[in-house]
């Protein structure tokens, strides 16, 4: 790779991965793209997240470690695109790590049509116990949207395919991130979401390729103990955002697919109230929420029973079912 290609800044916040970072680092070293620049934010991590991060900065020169004091992977994103000066921006999360030529490949994606915006498949890794696994390969097929009325009316169905979620498996334009002073919001959860559509707003053209060799690392049995009590209040920040930005531009939106993703989020943080030993009262009298499952209509059974249970406020059922959901889930793994 000549050194004549752009500089690409790839961007990790890091708290408590003593565990998987140095395979992050070197899987990003080892890409066939390198001209790289390579930050590590760590966010008050309390175990020996900085002194790994430090130690291989001794024997990568392209890669910067940056510490602060704990505030979430939102500001410490943020801290990293103050201090980046690549021509693009990649994200990636220290407990995940990618394939050698994933860089190399979504640049010659953008380099195509000069798009704005990369999206790539990833691949799910499972946590089980001592052991990982491959779940599910996420791929989505080679398209490119050359025209911003296009782009804005695949939103709903490349979010609906969880393509829009995370920051990471994308190729960012940097003058876009910092000329609109787009920032991932002081949000503990979701705040990805946020940024991606505050950055999708300026997108004029984008490229989906069919990489899958971002390897997402996750852990089922815990997400849901992370979110907070009133997680609920940014599953309607996103919602109401999201139609917005439709009103803005003038499309149609298909509510139906927009509440069914929204649903998602929805039995996630009573899941998570439940189990944490929280009130979901506040959570089904809200009529923003209420508004969202009324606007879901998936046929799945599980679904439908949820849905009419949450409708009547029968509390002791929505327990069950929720329960009996992810137990079910939890055995197919």
């Amino acid at each position: 790779m000549n050194n004549d290609k752009p500089l690409i800044s790839v961007i990790l916040p890091a708290y408590n991965v003593e565990k998987y970072i140095k395979q992050c680092l070197m899987s990003i070293s080892k890409q066939t793209y390198s001209n790289l620049e390579i930050i590590v934010v760590v966010d008050g991590a309390t175990d020996n997240t900085l002194s790994i991060a430090n130690g291989y900065s001794k024997l990568e020169n392209r890669l910067k470690v940056i510490w602060q004091e704990n505030q979430g992977s939102g500001p410490a994103r943020n801290n990293g695109l103050s201090h980046a000066s690549g021509k693009f921006i990649m994200f990636v999360d220290p407990d995940d790590w990618i394939g050698d030529k994933l860089i190399e490949n979504m640049y010659v994606v953008q380099k195509e049509q000069d798009v704005d915006l990369v999206l790539s498949g990833f691949t799910d890794v499972v946590i089980c116990g001592q052991q990982e696994k491959n779940d599910r390969i996420h791929r989505y097929d080679n398209e490119t949207l050359l025209t911003q009325k296009s782009v804005r009316e695949n939103y709903i169905r490349l979010f609906s395919i969880g393509a829009l979620g995370a920051p990471t498996r994308k190729l960012f334009k940097t003058d876009i991130i910092k000329n609109n002073d787009i920032k991932f919001p002081d949000l503990r959860r979701s705040q990805d979401i946020v940024f991606n559509y505050r950055y999708y707003d300026f997108v004029q053209k984008l490229s989906i390729c069919d990489e899958i060799s971002y390897f997402y690392r996750r852990d089922p049995s815990i997400y849901v103990l992370k979110l907070k009590d009133n997680y609920y209040r940014t599953i309607i920040l996103i919602y109401k955002d999201i139609l917005a930005l439709h009103k803005k531009w003038n499309i149609n939106l298909n509510s139906n697919t927009l509440s069914n993703v929204m649903f998602t989020f929805i039995i996630a943080a009573i899941e998570s109230n439940f189990r944490n030993g929280a009130d979901v009262r506040e959570i089904l009298d809200s009529p923003e929420i209420i508004e969202i499952v009324i606007n879901s209509n998936s046929k799945r059974i599980d679904r439908v029973l949820t849905r009419q249970a949450i409708l009547r406020k029968y509390i002791l059922m929505v327990k069950i079912l929720v329960y009996v959901k992810a137990k079910l889930k939890n055995k197919l793994k």
